[in-house]
């Protein structure tokens, strides 16, 4: 999609030419409160040499288990310097271009495949010579995907973790930095990773499988410039795409470096664009950002996630960008994870903004972002499942008029036993995660895992009370809007039906804050503050909630889903009595009636019968133990006004019904042939006096 218009809305403030100057982004709010994860392993990594072009660089990687043992793959990987090496040794050139494509793995200078000890460590060295001056990226992990994502101690195991580090290399000798600094480069430099290449000279990154072998200005004057967005997927070492990348282009005019004209564009699903050639005098800088229209993600540094000086030496040039990996692997996962929530609760909020550093991950009601921390932006398992969480706070504040709960202890943990207003947010947002990101967390709130629950600062005594467990707030949730699998689930209802009571319920004036009071309203009842809930001081005397009940809505089955998820109770409903049968009888005819029973353990019921012939005032019993029953009054001298009674009993539950009947006085039973103007009565619903 093409978004033209006279400036770029960001670039035309920078009149810089080839990098950002924007500040970092800060926040000062408390936020809601991160779940707490463990590292599964411990990773070093060191560069040591004179850091010149054609000298050896030596890394150091260490990489430790700390939990159990597991089998585990341990990397370093130079992405630019390896399909820098591969295209020398295809191309005779000095300095060849270097072909990119898409969805394949680079190769790693250290591999180690095993079988990791607890406690045990892999230690790796390794000599590399990279032949051209430029900036290059290491890249070090320790990823055991086998593992499960077990929780130690309450907490979540993360089988992922990642080390970067940049190496500088320049003929006066270079530097290491944490991040990629385009100000180490020369101001005559294109600012990109990988060989140091001059504006004058072409582009040495291509798309292209027939890349001439020399990075040397051939200009083609003319046809446009077709871009492709990729970033290096930590977890693999694949290339993938960027797809719905925002390209913002300002064109420069040559002589004053005055922006004069701008437009954006944004990648395909193959993470293509094209832009158009600058022409003759001019010079263009493309600005890639991670933002559509649902999310914006950058880093602490820049809010650039990639950068592209071109001038007409670039015109009818295929070329390869790379993109920051984290901020990348961000930004898809949060626009999937968006539009699965979107789907799935059928509500929606503005663009959220997203900041990937070492805040944590947390979302920050005061400021309306989200800051990720790095290990959780890195792809594996865990660290999806935290960015639909986080987006899940987000959607509660802003899409469903706003989070009441809250109040989290640091840490806190799925299986925490904290309080109502914790459970109640965290539980949603990990509700969220589950049914919009399908991994290993999703079968352990299905099952209940997380409860009975544990507190922060007692992990060995269970605590049973459900109402104040996220994980188990979170299979409560979940356990509504599956399918109904399980011997207490009978209820699969659409998500929409969840979010609208989250977004409506109201007790005694106030929004709910917490799962008690949301329950309330999904079964339009107050909950039996009586024997559950004990940590809500106050019942309610009142809730309203909006949303239409779907087909299948049942309030003992709502029940069975909290006595279950809650308590760890199998929900046995009231036994309830219901009769059928005889209205009006006359006299000598025999009536009969049929027992209904529901409610209790349904184990087998046990039915007493009784009968009054004088309107409730005494009774006797009839019928012994059947669930059916008949009962002629005989000869009768007046109508009678009669009751039937029945006792339905399952264990120590009860329920008793009873039901009125008419016997007329119409058939000569007072031994004279009855009463006057009744001999020929024969109509049901005639009463002889």
């Amino acid at each position: 999609m093409m978004k033209e218009s006279q400036t770029s809305k960001r670039a035309l403030a920078d009149q810089e030419a080839y990098t950002s100057k924007e500040p970092p982004l800060s926040g000062t709010g408390t936020g809601t409160t991160d779940i707490s994860s463990v590292q599964r392993f411990d990773v070093d990594l060191s560069v040591d040499g004179s850091l010149r072009p054609g000298t050896p660089i030596q890394l150091r990687l260490s990489a430790r288990n700390t939990l159990e043992p597991t089998p585990a793959t341990v990397r370093i990987t130079l992405p630019e310097a390896a399909l820098l090496q591969r295209a020398r040794g295809k191309q005779k050139g000095k300095q060849p271009r270097v072909s990119v494509e898409m969805n394949e793995t680079l190769s790693s200078a250290v591999e180690v495949n095993q079988h990791m000890g607890s406690g045990q460590t892999v230690n790796r060295t390794k000599r590399v010579t990279i032949e051209e001056p430029g900036y290059y990226r290491v890249l070090a992990t320790a990823h055991a995907p086998d593992a499960p994502i077990t929780a130690k101690d309450g907490r979540w195991i993360d089988n992922l973790t990642s080390r970067v580090l940049w190496i500088y290399l320049s003929e006066e000798g270079g530097q290491i930095t944490d991040r990629f600094n385009p100000d180490l480069l020369p101001d005559d430099a294109r600012k990109q990773p990988g060989p140091l290449t001059m504006r004058d000279e072409r582009f040495r990154f291509t798309t292209s499988s027939s890349a001439s072998s020399s990075g040397q200005s051939t200009a083609k004057l003319s046809g446009p410039i077709d871009l492709s967005l990729s970033y290096v997927q930590i977890q693999g070492n694949v290339v993938r795409p960027v797809e719905d990348a925002e390209v913002e282009v300002t064109l420069y005019q040559g002589q004053n470096d005055q922006a004069v004209n701008g437009y954006s564009r944004d990648t395909d699903a193959q993470g293509r664009v094209t832009l158009s050639c600058p022409g003759n005098g001019y010079y263009a800088i493309a600005r890639v950002y991670a933002d559509n229209s649902v999310v914006n993600v950058n880093d602490t540094y820049s809010q650039e996630m990639a950068t592209y000086h071109f001038d007409d030496n670039d015109c009818g040039d295929m070329v390869s960008l790379n993109a920051d990996s984290r901020v990348a692997h961000t930004y898809l996962q949060m626009s999937d994870a968006i539009d699965a929530s979107r789907s799935f609760f059928n509500h929606s909020r503005g663009e959220i903004q997203v900041v990937v550093g070492s805040r944590g991950s947390v979302y920050d009601p005061g400021e309306d972002r989200i800051y990720l921390e790095e290990s959780d932006a890195d792809g594996g398992e865990f660290n999806n499942f935290i960015i639909s969480h986080e987006y899940g706070h987000a959607l509660h504040e802003k899409g469903l008029q706003g989070n009441e709960g809250g109040n989290c202890p640091r840490p806190h943990f799925l299986s925490g036993a904290h309080n109502l207003t914790c459970a109640f947010s965290e539980g949603f947002a990990n509700y969220h995660a589950v049914v919009t990101v399908d991994n290993y967390v999703r079968g352990r709130v299905e099952y209940n895992y997380y409860y009975p629950g544990r507190s922060t600062t007692s992990t060995s005594t269970p605590l049973d009370d459900g109402s104040i467990i996220e994980g188990a707030v979170a299979a409560f949730f979940y356990d509504l809007t599956d399918p109904a699998n399980e011997s207490h689930d009978n209820l699969n209802f659409p998500g929409s039906y969840v979010a609208d009571i989250i977004e409506t319920c109201e007790v005694d004036g106030a929004r709910a804050d917490g799962i008690d009071q949301i329950i309330t309203c999904l079964q339009k009842s107050t909950v039996n503050y009586n024997d559950y809930f004990p940590n809500r001081s106050l019942t309610s005397s009142g809730w309203t909630e909006g949303a239409t009940e779907p087909s299948g809505w049942d309030r003992t089955d709502i029940r069975k889903l909290w006595y279950m998820n809650l308590y760890g109770e199998v929900y046995v409903p009231p036994v309830h009595a219901g009769i059928s049968g005889s209205q009006y009888l006359d006299e000598y005819e025999t009536g009969s009636w049929t027992a209904s029973a529901s409610g209790g353990t349904g184990g087998g019921y046990t039915y007493d019968w009784e009968v009054s012939r004088n309107a409730g005032s005494t009774w006797f019993g009839i019928c012994g133990g059947s669930s059916t029953c008949t009962y002629d009054a005989g000869a009768i001298s007046s109508t009678l006004d009669a009751r039937i009674r029945l006792t339905v009993s399952d264990g120590n539950d009860s329920d008793t019904a009873q039901k009125s009947f008419i016997v007329n006085n119409n058939g000569g039973g007072d031994g004279g042939g009855g009463d006057i103007g009744c001999e020929s009565a024969v109509s049901t619903n005639r009463i002889c006096l």
